[in-house]
């Protein structure tokens, strides 16, 4: 059978459809001749016309199939007895065309699939290009260099990209420029927060040598200041050893003078003595012949040398108290000299605690003279 006569079959069941479901034109024929009638229209999808043609024979074969499909829901009362024969038919006539219209649109649709692919691959290549553009904070003046690298070496050619190359390429060399003039910035700013970071460097050596210096100055302070206590201790320690050695030889001449005052009395009291021997017994040689004048000459002597001893006694408190009061007026000097350079106040003041403490109101301190 020819086209021409595949052409007329299905133009002759869209005219009559009931010629199926009388059995004037066999269903399994029908789908066949219309199989070939549809598959006739051709398979070059690049070409629209082609494109076109394959929808509007899917679309015929879908009215087709509801043409017939309404016809037999049609059917009157008296093909009733027929039902089942009718609706085997109809399912048979309807699954068979439905899987034509399928059949046909298969080449279509894969194009279609395949066209979307192509062009959302494209798409995303030029999404790259263009997110490329896109400068973080993250972002380094050498991390723009390589993707303005990546950018060039894309391979953006017609033959890559068809009808999209124009566009992608227009949008790398806008993403070359901005990233360029972003790559200046950076270097800029990198350059400026390596000036920043130098000069902070350079305050905190400044700030270390400073602190240095001045734990050098401290240091060096600290020292002085010890070896001036350590002098002003070993001055006091020096004033106290004269202090105790003064009163040492100050006892010592106490002792010394109070030996020599003792040994006079001793020599004093012997001579008496020696004396009083003598007298007696010069008395008691002459008793007999000059009793009365010895007697009387023995009192006289007596009384003069109670005289003279008393005098002597006087004359020697006197020395000793002279000596005694010298003796504390040098200490009290002393002493009033010594707190005032200690307690670094004056003389009078210094005089006034000394009097204090020989009054007994200073405790646990005490002068010995």
């Amino acid at each position: 059978m020819t086209i021409t006569d595949t052409a007329q079959l299905v133009e002759r069941v869209l005219e009559d459809p009931a010629l199926i479901f009388r059995g004037d034109v066999s269903a399994t024929e029908f789908l066949a001749e219309a199989k070939a009638d549809a598959l006739s229209v051709g398979a070059d999808l690049s070409k629209a016309k082609f494109r076109d043609a394959i929808k509007s024979k899917a679309y015929s074969i879908s009215r087709m199939r509801t043409t017939i499909d309404n016809v037999g829901k049609d059917l009157t009362e008296e093909h009733r007895k027929a039902k089942a024969k009718v609706d085997a038919v109809r399912k048979m006539v309807r699954d068979g065309l439905t899987d034509l219209q399928a059949e046909v649109r298969r080449p279509l649709d894969q194009w279609l699939a395949q066209e979307e692919a192509r062009i959302a691959s494209h798409e995303a290549t030029i999404k790259t290009v263009s997110d490329a553009a896109n400068v973080t904070m993250e972002d380094t003046a050498a991390t723009i260099g390589e993707r303005i690298d990546r950018l060039a070496a894309m391979d953006l050619s017609e033959g890559e990209l068809q009808e999209f190359a124009e566009r992608a390429q227009s949008k790398r060399l806008a993403a070359i420029d901005y990233l360029k003039s972003a790559k200046a910035r950076a270097e800029k700013a990198e350059a400026e927060a390596a000036e920043l970071a130098r000069l902070r460097q350079a305050a905190a050596d400044r700030e270390e040598r400073d602190r240095q210096e001045a734990e050098a100055r401290e240091r060096q302070e600290r020292e002085e200041r010890l070896a001036r206590e350590k002098a002003e201790r070993e001055a006091r320690e020096a004033e106290e050893r004269r202090q105790r050695d003064a009163e040492i030889a100050r006892q010592a001449e106490q002792r010394a003078r109070e030996d020599a005052e003792r040994k006079i009395r001793e020599a004093q009291e012997a001579a008496a003595r020696e004396r009083e021997e003598m007298a007696r017994k010069h008395e008691e040689e002459i008793r007999q012949r000059e009793a009365e004048a010895a007697r009387e000459e023995a009192r006289r002597r007596a009384a003069e040398e109670a005289r003279q001893a008393e005098a002597r006694r006087r004359q020697d408190e006197e020395e000793a108290r002279a000596r005694n009061a010298a003796h504390r007026e040098t200490v009290r000097a002393e002493a009033v000299a010594a707190i005032s350079r200690a307690g670094a106040i004056g003389t009078e003041r210094a005089d006034k605690i000394f009097s204090a403490i020989c009054a007994g109101d200073v405790p646990h301190i005490a002068v010995r003279f």
